[in-house]
């Protein structure tokens, strides 16, 4: 008989997540399994999934889908994240999937800090309200199989980075 174990989280990787949490607005308080009394089952919060052998946070999964709505506009619109996203997140160094699409990012620019986060595989910033030039640093992402930027308000003179994510599917 094999018993199951129930994964514990990193703690640091929980204070992380915390610290992500306290620049985000989030009106409809998705995010209220996210606290420090429960910090030890980070990987049970809403949104996070860890790795089953390392308990490292492998997968953050903070988007918001209008289809879940059923076409009721106000209720997508409260349930949307805001504010700023916390380069505190670059310390998750296993992260490998982080989706933040169907959010309102309020015309801010992305972040380039996420370029640094080269263990990513997927990305998705899709409709997510993101305004400016996309950093060309997104092209160090070499592992990245998967990147979304569709519909927000983003430019790019050059797209010679794009050539440096061989992997993309």
């Amino acid at each position: 008989m094999v018993a199951c174990r129930e994964i514990l989280c990193i703690e640091s990787e929980g204070e992380t997540l915390l610290k992500l949490k306290r620049h985000l607005k989030d009106p409809s308080n998705r995010l209220s399994s996210w606290n420090a009394s429960a910090i030890s089952r980070c990987c049970h919060w809403s949104g996070v999934l860890c790795s089953n052998i390392t308990a490292h946070v492998s997968e953050l999964h903070l988007n918001t889908s209008y289809v879940n709505f059923d076409g009721d506009y106000e209720a997508y619109t409260r349930s949307q994240f805001g504010g700023e996203i916390n380069p505190c997140l670059v310390d998750l160094k296993h992260l490998n999937y982080l989706d933040l699409s169907g959010n309102d990012f309020e015309s801010m620019p992305i972040p380039s800090f996420l370029a640094s986060m080269t263990s990513l595989t997927h990305l998705n910033l899709s409709y997510a309200g993101f305004m400016g030039n996309i950093p060309p640093q997104i092209g160090n992402l070499s592992n990245l199989l998967y990147l979304d930027l569709s519909s927000n308000y983003l430019l790019s003179g050059n797209v010679d980075w794009l050539s440096r994510l061989s992997k993309l599917r």
